[in-house]
């Protein structure tokens, strides 16, 4: 999990530095990785703007382009192909430095001079992994007018740090911004600010695009779809973009990255499909049939079996439900009405279905890790309002939610006494409470007790001492002052039969003698290697169904 420091920022006002933030949610229980600095040597790059193009004289596949930076114009040639009148483009002046100690300097190129370089986003820093496929091998285009001279740093976010996570499969809600944000809020104790879901403007009705959605199978306990109209397909805004390359996702359009951007936020994976394409006009969730086949989104044509979960149109597989979407629904520039699909399905199937496949993909791990099934209606929501912020298509009015079992909070009762018995401190009942509430678990002191109402986004917290937990990592467990051992101690001494083999160790290696010790798993080689007849019980052995290598099963 890659937690960019400026998008966290954007839900809790703080002035703490990565460092400061790590080593505090490392403190409260969140497994720090690392921490990447997004800036790998990237100064004195400015914004540009391209006032003119021409050929090369003597090379075919150079250009000259005139380039204002506000204080002058200069004259670079480039090779890119990428680029017009008119564009605002990063640009390395005489001096400027890039990753891997360049130093941009004035260059000849078949009797033209070049003052300057302009730069793709992999000369910037950035890797292949998230890098547009269309700005891959070209110049990086920015998406509108920008000061011209002002640092690309400043633009693009290059002084950001990310942290890196390792999320464990009991807390899914902190696979999300947003579920970072609550813990870092929690751990330092400042306020949350979630996002105020609202959209303004809703035409029409979904009956009127979209007819139906069955839910025949048991796998998936609920599909919330809305419909976007007059969708206008092309780049997402710089800061869009620039979230999800530094939480490692690559951008694609934007409506896809509005999709991937929620899912970030939320922790919740959506789908959207070019409702053009779905046949029937309708939505069957349900498992594959033997023999049936879809070509996923990669471009793959997988062959599907009955324990797939899939969804379909009337007359086909549409998407590996959980795991990828299919190709023939998948969003174009030639789209015009997406069908946003946020679901709940079944951890286990998804799990079972990716690992046939060997397909990971951001949606699966956390389908498979499990997901509040109410998060499907907020997310959903959330990417029509940015739909309409960015005016990427018009939302119709009304939803289609089949959602068969209703997740509902509970409530657990907390002793103060067990908390701070177990704790081996003495935590006052109001900081017992604001703890909790940082944490989103709305608590209250009623008579001796304290109730905790549990958020649905909190799978893990069933018991009282689930809550006393989250109280002692809050509280900070390297806080508690260690205390010598209470009571009746017995000496601890290694049975009479160790102690026999120990000495009889000792005593053989005295003479000489060296221990062996086997590996539990060994090849069916070795069998061949000792002439172990074919038919021979030795070779009757447990086979590994996943090996770690082949001399290992």
């Amino acid at each position: 999990m890659l937690l960019p420091i400026k998008w966290l920022k954007d839900y809790i006002e703080t002035d703490k530095d990565a460092r400061i933030l790590a080593d505090g949610l490392t403190l409260s229980g969140s497994h720090v990785e690392s921490i990447i600095a997004l800036n790998k040597g990237v100064e004195n790059v400015v914004v540009g703007k391209i006032i003119d193009i021409e050929k090369h004289p003597d090379a075919d596949k150079l250009s000259i382009c005139k380039v204002d930076i506000g204080s002058e114009t200069l004259q670079i040639v480039t090779g890119a192909t990428n680029l017009s009148v008119g564009d605002y483009i990063p640009v390395a002046v005489l001096g400027s430095k890039l990753p891997g100690d360049i130093i941009i300097e004035k260059t000849n190129f078949r009797g033209i001079d070049s003052y300057g370089m302009l730069c793709s986003l992999k000369e910037l820093g950035y890797s292949d992994n998230v890098i547009p496929k269309e700005m891959k091998d070209g110049i990086f285009i920015l998406d509108k007018e920008y000061p011209l001279g002002i640092s690309i740093v400043d633009i693009i976010g290059l002084d950001n740090e990310v942290i890196e996570f390792e999320i464990t499969p009991n807390r899914p809600d902190c696979l999300s911004i947003i579920g970072m944000a609550r813990e870092t809020a929690a751990t330092f104790n400042i306020n949350l600010k979630e996002p105020q879901i609202s959209i303004k403007n809703e035409v029409e009705d979904i009956k009127n695009y979209l007819d139906s959605i069955d839910v025949p199978s048991d796998n998936c306990n609920r599909y919330y779809a809305r419909v976007i109209k007059d969708v206008k397909i092309g780049v997402s805004p710089l800061w869009m973009q620039t979230r999800l390359m530094e939480a490692g996702v690559r951008p694609i359009n934007n409506i896809v990255d509005i999709t991937n951007f929620v899912m970030l936020e939320y922790g919740e994976p959506l789908h959207a499909f070019d409702l053009e394409k779905v046949e029937g006009r309708k939505i069957i969730v349900r498992e594959a049939l033997e023999g049936e086949k879809i070509l996923t989104l990669d471009e793959v044509e997988r062959n599907l079996s009955s324990s797939d979960l899939v969804i379909a149109d009337a007359t086909k597989p549409i998407g590996i439900a959980g795991v990828m979407g299919g190709f023939d629904t998948e969003i174009t520039s030639s789209t015009k009405y997406v069908l946003l699909e946020g679901a709940n399905f079944n951890g286990k199937s998804v799990r079972l279905t990716s690992k046939r496949f060997g397909l990971r993909t951001e949606a699966s791990t956390r389908f498979e890790k499990g997901i509040d099934s109410n998060l499907s209606q907020t997310a959903v929501e959330r990417v029509c309002q940015l739909v309409e912020e960015i005016g990427a298509g018009i939302v119709v009015k009304g939803n289609i939610d089949v959602y068969k079992k209703v997740k509902e909070e509970s409530t657990i009762t907390l002793r103060p006494a067990r908390v701070n018995k177990l704790l081996g401190i003495d935590i006052p009942v109001e900081t017992m409470i604001s703890y909790l509430n940082g944490l989103g678990l709305e608590s209250k002191l009623e008579g001796e007790l304290i109730s905790v109402r549990i958020p649905t986004f909190r799978l893990d917290l069933e018991r009282e001492i689930d809550l006393i937990e989250e109280i002692g990592r809050i509280y900070g467990f390297h806080n508690i002052e260690s205390k010598p051992l209470v009571g009746v101690l017995t000496r601890g001494e290694k049975p009479r039969a160790r102690r026999i083999e120990d000495r009889t160790k000792a005593i053989l290696q005295g003479l000489g003698l060296n221990e062996v010790m086997t590996y539990s798993f060994i090849s069916p080689k070795a069998y061949d290697r000792i002439n172990v007849s074919q038919d021979s019980s030795l070779r009757d052995y447990i086979r590994l169904i996943n090996p770690l290598g082949e001399d290992i099963v």
